[in-house]
C-alpha cells in the first residue's frame, strides 16, 4: 500500500490551540471573557478557581504569586513608552508614596493627569519582577509535610509558640492558608484581590517560619511527631531553613505583611539557638520592610476606601492588626539594642503611629467597632497587654539615648532617677492580670501563659532598670544599690518561670540569657565592691547564684546559650567566692529562705522524665528523629561541660594596670563547692555554637565599671539615699527583701 508521505510532501503537523479561557471555563467548555475573575466564574460564585494556565496573549501581563497566576493590566499604549524609560532610573530613586514625603508626590497630586507620572512614583515599589519568584510555590510543595501535620503543626504554633510575641492573629493566618491552598472562599473583606496576592508571594515562607518553631519547641513525647514522615522527619529540622531560601526566591521588590512577618519569625528562631547577630539584622530587615509598608505612619479612618460599612470594618481591624505588628518590632528594636548593646534601627521622630487598642481583634472583625470591643472586654485578658507594656517600656531607653543618660557622667544625675521612676509608673499601668503585685488570678486556669507573662514583664522592667544604672556603678552609691536589687529580682523571677516551664521550654532565649546577664553582673559588683561578708545581703547573693548555676547546668543540653554562659558564671562565682574568703553560704541560710538540696533536682528531672516518657513507646520514628538529634549535638558538644570550664579561657583585659585585671580565671578552679543538682538530660535540638558564647560574656564583664580605693563604710550602705528603690514603696523591687536602707 503506498505511503501518504513521499519526499517531497512536506510533514503533516497538527497544530497545537492555543488556550485562552480560564482553567475553570476550560473544564466546564464554556465561553471566557478572560477577565480576572472572569463573569462565568463570578457568576457561579467560584472566583477563587478563576486563574490561566497559560499567560494571554495582548494587552496583559503576568504576576507569579502563590499557588496561581495572577494577571494584572498592561500599561496603556500612551503611557508605555514613558514607563519605559523613566522605571529602572525610578527605581533608583528610591522616593515614599507619602503625601508631603517630596517633591514628586506633591506634584503628583498638582497635576494627577499627566502621563507617565504614576508610573514614576510607584516604580520604586514594583518595578520587576524576578522569573525565579515563579518556582516558590513549587519548591514549597515539593518539602512541606502532609496537609494533617501542617495542620497540627500550626495548631501547636498558636496554642504554645505564639502567645510568647502574638507576631500572629490566627483568623488572618488560616484565611491565607486556605487561599493559598487554592480552596474555595469568599473574597476577603479586608483585602483587595492585589494585596491578597502580595501576601500570597511571601506566605510559603512565612508558613515554613511557623512550622520551623513549631518543631523548636514540640516536645519529644508530642503526637504530632506521628503525622509526619520518615521524609519530614530529614527536614523538618531545616524548616526555618527552608523558609530563607524560599524567601530568596520570592523575593522581589513586592512589599507584603508575610514578608515582614517571616523575617520576624526567622529572628524569633535564631535568636533561641543564640545566634543574635544573624536574628538582630533579620530583624533589620523586617523593620524596613515595614516601614516600606509604611507600618510607622498613621493612617485616618476616612483613607480607607470601602464599599460597604461591614467591608469598612473590616480594614479597620486589620489596620489595628498592623499597628500590633508595627508595635512588636519596636519592642523588638529597642530592647535588642539595650541588652546586646547594639544600634537602633527605629527612631520615634520618624513615627506617627497610635498605640493598638487594648483589646481582641474579633473573629468576625466586620461586626464591631474597636472601642465597643474594649468595653466588651475590659476585664478580660488579650493578646495586647503585655505587648503595651513591653512598648511603653522600650520607648524609656529611646528617652535614655536621647538625654544620653546612658553615658558615664551625666550631667544631670536626677535624670536617671527620673527614668527610674518612670519605669514604676509604668508598671502601675499594668491590668490586674498581668500586674506581680496581689494580680487577677481567675482567668490563669483559661490563659495559663499569664503566668510566665507576668514574670517576663518583671524581668524585662528590671532589665531596663539594670542597664539605666549599669553605667554610673562605678560613681554613684544609690546605682550600685538599684542595679544589685534589679539583678536580684531578675534572678528570683527567672527561677520561678523556669520551675513553671518544661523541658521544651528551655529553647527559649530569655530562660538562660537573662539569667546570665544579671548573674554576671552580681557575681562581678559584690567581689568587686565587698559588701560585709556576714551581712544577709550576701547570703542572698550566694544563693540566687547557686539557683542560677543549676538551672544552666539543667538548660545547658538544650540551650548553646546556657552551655557558654555557665562556663563563665561557674569561674565568676569562683572568683566571688575566694574574695569573700567564706565557705558556701548556703549552708548558713535562714530555713525560709534555704532550699532542700536535690529539690530542684527532683522536680526538673520529673519535668524530663515525663517530657521523655515516649522514649519507651513503640514510635519507630520518634525514635529515629530522637536518635538523630542525640548523636547530631554529641558530635558537635564542648569538651569542656563536664568541668564546667572553657578549655583556654581568655583574659579580661591585657593590661597590667586594668582595673579588671584581677579577674584572671584560674582553669584549674574546682566547682564543687556548687550544688550540683543540675541534671544530664539528652541533648535535644540545639548547635552547640553561638553568637553568645564565652567571648561575649567576658566581654559584658569588662563593660562593668570598677572603682578602685573605695572607702569600706560606702560599700556596706550602699543605696540607701535613693528613694526610688525603696522596698517598701517600689513596684519593682518589693518582691524581695534585699536589705534595709539602716544597714
Amino acid at each position: 500500500m503506498p505511503s501518504l508521505r513521499t519526499s517531497s510532501s512536506p510533514q503533516l503537523r497538527k497544530e497545537k490551540k492555543t488556550i485562552n479561557a480560564c482553567v475553570e471555563c476550560y473544564r466546564r467548555k464554556q465561553k471566557c471573557d478572560r477577565n480576572e475573575p472572569c463573569s462565568n466564574c463570578v457568576s457561579r460564585n467560584v472566583t477563587s478557581k478563576c486563574h490561566y494556565s497559560h499567560p494571554r496573549i495582548s494587552g496583559t501581563t503576568e504576576e507569579p504569586i502563590g499557588t496561581r497566576i495572577v494577571q494584572a493590566p498592561a500599561p496603556s499604549d500612551e503611557t508605555h513608552a514613558f514607563t519605559t524609560a523613566v522605571e529602572p532610573q525610578a527605581a533608583d530613586m528610591g522616593y515614599s508614596s507619602t503625601a508631603g514625603s517630596n517633591a514628586l508626590v506633591d506634584f503628583k497630586q498638582l497635576f494627577p493627569k499627566v502621563d507617565g507620572l504614576h508610573a514614576v512614583s510607584t516604580a520604586h515599589h514594583h518595578p520587576f519582577q524576578r522569573p525565579e519568584a515563579f518556582t516558590t510555590s513549587s519548591l514549597a510543595n515539593d518539602r512541606l509535610p502532609s496537609r494533617m501535620a501542617i495542620n497540627k503543626l500550626v495548631e501547636f504554633f498558636f496554642d504554645d509558640v505564639n502567645w510568647q510575641y502574638f507576631i500572629l492573629e490566627k483568623q488572618y493566618f488560616d484565611c491565607l492558608v486556605t487561599c493559598w491552598y487554592g480552596t474555595s472562599v469568599e473574597t476577603l473583606s479586608h483585602l483587595s484581590h492585589k494585596e491578597l496576592g502580595r501576601e500570597l508571594h511571601y506566605f510559603p515562607a512565612l508558613l515554613f517560619q511557623v512550622l520551623g518553631l513549631a518543631i523548636q519547641f514540640l516536645p519529644l513525647n508530642s503526637t504530632v511527631w506521628e503525622f509526619l514522615s520518615q521524609a519530614d522527619m530529614a527536614l523538618c529540622q531545616k524548616y526555618s531553613d527552608i523558609g530563607v531560601e524560599l524567601m530568596r526566591h520570592a523575593q522581589g521588590e513586592i512589599v507584603a505583611l508575610t514578608k515582614v512577618q517571616a523575617d520576624f519569625l526567622r529572628a524569633s528562631w535564631l535568636k533561641n539557638i543564640g545566634k543574635g547577630v544573624e536574628s538582630w539584622r533579620t530583624v533589620g530587615n523586617a523593620i524596613r520592610s515595614a516601614q516600606e509598608l509604611e507600618l510607622h505612619r498613621h493612617k485616618s479612618t476616612h483613607e480607607q476606601r470601602s464599599s460597604s460599612p461591614r467591608m469598612a470594618l473590616s480594614r479597620v481591624w486589620y489596620e489595628e492588626y498592623k499597628r500590633r505588628l508595627w508595635m512588636n518590632l519596636c519592642i523588638w528594636d529597642s530592647l535588642t539594642a539595650m541588652i546586646l548593646g547594639r544600634p537602633r534601627a527605629i527612631h520615634p521622630d520618624d513615627c506617627d503611629v497610635e498605640e493598638p487598642t487594648e483589646c481582641d481583634i474579633p473573629q468576625d472583625p466586620s461586626t464591631c467597632v474597636p472601642a465597643t470591643q474594649v468595653v466588651l472586654e475590659r476585664d478580660r485578658p488579650n493578646t495586647v497587654s503585655s505587648n503595651l507594656f513591653l512598648y511603653r517600656l522600650s520607648n524609656v531607653w529611646h528617652t535614655v539615648k536621647a538625654l544620653q543618660s546612658d553615658r558615664h557622667y551625666p550631667t544631670d544625675y536626677s535624670v536617671v532617677q527620673q527614668l527610674h521612676d518612670r519605669v514604676n509608673h509604668i508598671m502601675d499601668r499594668l491590668p490586674p492580670t498581668l500586674r506581680h503585685e496581689r494580680p487577677n488570678l481567675s482567668w490563669d486556669n483559661q490563659y495559663p501563659y499569664l503566668r510566665q507573662q507576668r514574670e517576663d514583664i518583671l524581668t524585662k522592667a528590671n532589665l531596663v532598670l539594670m542597664a539605666l544604672h549599669r553605667p554610673h556603678i562605678k560613681y554613684r552609691a544609690e546605682a550600685r544599690r538599684a542595679a544589685l536589687q534589679a539583678a536580684l529580682v531578675i534572678l528570683d523571677s527567672q527561677h520561678r518561670s523556669f520551675m513553671m516551664a518544661r523541658p521544651h521550654q528551655y529553647k527559649l532565649f530569655g530562660l538562660s540569657f537573662y539569667t546570665i546577664d544579671a548573674s554576671l553582673l552580681l557575681s562581678v559588683v559584690t567581689a568587686t565592691y565587698l559588701p560585709q561578708k556576714d551581712s544577709e545581703v550576701v547570703v542572698k547573693i550566694d544563693h540566687v547564684l547557686c539557683q542560677a548555676m543549676n538551672r544552666l547546668s539543667i538548660m545547658h543540653s538544650y540551650s548553646p546559650i546556657a552551655r557558654s554562659g555557665l562556663a563563665i558564671l561557674r569561674q565568676c562565682y569562683h572568683v566571688l567566692r575566694t574574695r569573700l574568703e567564706c565557705d558556701t553560704a548556703i549552708l548558713n541560710l535562714p530555713d525560709s529562705m534555704a532550699t532542700e538540696p536535690g529539690n530542684l533536682r527532683q522536680e526538673s528531672e520529673a519535668d524530663v522524665l515525663k517530657d521523655t516518657l515516649s522514649e519507651l513507646q513503640p514510635h519507630p520514628l520518634h525514635q529515629q528523629y530522637e536518635q538523630h538529634n542525640h548523636q547530631e549535638s554529641v558530635s558537635h558538644a564542648p569538651t569542656s561541660l563536664s568541668s564546667g570550664f572553657s578549655a583556654s579561657p581568655l583574659p579580661l583585659s591585657n593590661e597590667p594596670n586594668s582595673s579588671q585585671s584581677a579577674w584572671n580565671f584560674d582553669t584549674n578552679a574546682d566547682a564543687g563547692f556548687m550544688a550540683t543538682t543540675g541534671i544530664q538530660p539528652p541533648l535535644h535540638l540545639g548547635p552547640s555554637t553561638t553568637d553568645f558564647d564565652e567571648t561575649y560574656w567576658l566581654n559584658m564583664i569588662n563593660e562593668i565599671p570598677d572603682v578602685l580605693n573605695i572607702e569600706p563604710t560606702e560599700i556596706v550602705e550602699i543605696g540607701g539615699t535613693v528613694d526610688a528603690a525603696a522596698l517598701e514603696y517600689d513596684p519593682v523591687w518589693n518582691q524581695i527583701q534585699f536589705f534595709d536602707s539602716s544597714t
